[in-house]
């Protein structure tokens, strides 16, 4: 007769993401009993050893309150003691249907207040709080309409940021994206403004490097923290992080993002964008309040973010944990992408820099003992290619 299962049970969302791979191998490794929700196939943490438990859920875009019934019949009886929200879509259904959720766990949701998770999202907000800890954000106007975004650009000069005031936001039960992006001059500005919402953020490039700096808060403090510079970015102008490297935090850098995630009373885990300048100092760029897409990187370095939010969930006391320089993470997607964008402009030696194996290295897919997230994400891109393929066949065939 087999013998029950005793570990505590952590259900973690968005497992169709990169990210979520390095959440459920984190909490195994931390002794939890996985499980991953995914509202796409393949969900690429299903195909990881070290997840339990899979469960295909609704799009938490298309209706919350769907998504959050979905999770709420997941966890009831089950036996689940903590529930990570690793999506900006799902942490905004969950947050806001937390009285569907809590009394199906053994531990507490930990997530603040619902203000405090709309403010958290808020780009608003961030230059206020960032302001104040010392890591201002670069020049940004507030624009209420086209006209006060145009004199806003003209004055920080082309190209300049449009962003919404909220990345994510909620429409008649439906959750919205909108994604900041760069805009190279008035034209291009007067067309894409009105899709950002009233008011909408105009920002000046700055030019330097720019740092990820994560961790996790609990009652107004850190309790542990990551640095790393980006090295290389996909799409090459502004993109995410492809090569990131941990780096030692400068004296003091700590204390502020710590003084800015409690001035926004946040809770849990955490990501906040860094744009170092020449003279050392740092300015926020952009706050992702949850787990993120290099979040392996601070896990393989020492700083296992989401093992010590769900251990503090429980009730225990981890230690302070600073991420150890020195490591690397590397996003196979946009490596690959970028070695080929590299030889398409003929720039061999860049493509080849690229192609080198380097030490002290995590994936967001891959992993030696646990190749499946891997092979998911080659089926997805093969599908794909094989879709393209089709439909090229048809058009000739029209």
């Amino acid at each position: 007769m087999a013998r029950p299962d005793t570990r505590p049970g952590a259900l973690v969302t968005d497992g169709q993401e990169r990210w979520s791979v390095a959440v459920c191998r984190s909490l195994h490794r931390a002794g939890f009993r996985v499980a991953a929700a995914a509202d796409f196939t393949p969900g690429v943490a299903h195909w990881s050893r070290f997840c339990d438990v899979r469960l295909t859920v609704p799009d938490p875009h298309a209706d919350a309150l769907r998504y959050a019934l979905a999770l709420e019949q997941a966890l009831s009886g089950r036996g689940y003691s903590v529930l990570l929200p690793c999506g900006d879509a799902s942490l905004l259904a969950v947050s806001r249907h937390r009285e569907l959720l809590e009394s199906h766990l053994a531990a507490p949701l930990g997530l603040p207040p619902h203000e405090v998770v709309l403010a958290a999202s808020d780009k608003v907000r961030l230059l206020d709080a960032a302001g104040a800890a010392g890591l201002p954000c670069p020049p940004t106007a507030v624009c209420s309409t086209v006209d006060e975004a145009l004199a806003a650009a003209a004055e920080f000069g082309y190209p300049v940021v449009i962003k919404p005031r909220s990345s994510v936001y909620e429409v008649d039960g439906r959750v919205l994206r909108t994604a900041s992006r760069p805009v190279g001059d008035p034209g291009e500005l007067v067309r894409v403004a009105p899709n950002f919402g009233d008011p909408c953020l105009i920002q000046r490039i700055d030019h330097g490097v720019v740092h990820s700096s994560s961790g996790v808060m609990a009652e107004g403090r850190l309790l542990a923290f990551s640095l790393a510079r980006y090295l290389r970015t996909w799409p090459p102008e502004a993109g995410n992080a492809a090569l990131t490297e941990t780096i030692a935090p400068p004296d003091g850098l700590a204390r502020r993002v710590e003084t800015l995630m409690a001035d926004l009373s946040w809770e849990g885990m955490f990501e906040l964008e860094l744009m170092s300048g020449a003279n050392g100092s740092f300015a926020a760029i952009d706050l992702n309040p949850r787990a993120y897409g290099s979040v392996a990187l601070a896990i393989g370095a020492g700083a296992d973010l989401p093992a010590i939010w769900a251990r503090r969930l429980l009730g225990e006391k981890p230690a302070y944990s600073v991420a150890r320089p020195g490591m690397r993470y590397r996003w196979e997607d946009a490596e690959v992408r970028r070695f080929v964008w590299e030889l398409r402009r003929g720039r061999v030696a860049a493509a080849a820099g690229i192609a080198l194996p380097r030490r002290n290295v995590v994936h967001p897919h891959f992993q030696w003992n646990d190749p499946g997230p891997l092979i998911a994400r080659g089926a997805y891109f093969a599908e794909r290619a094989l879709r393209r393929a089709r439909q090229g066949v048809d058009e000739k065939r029209r």
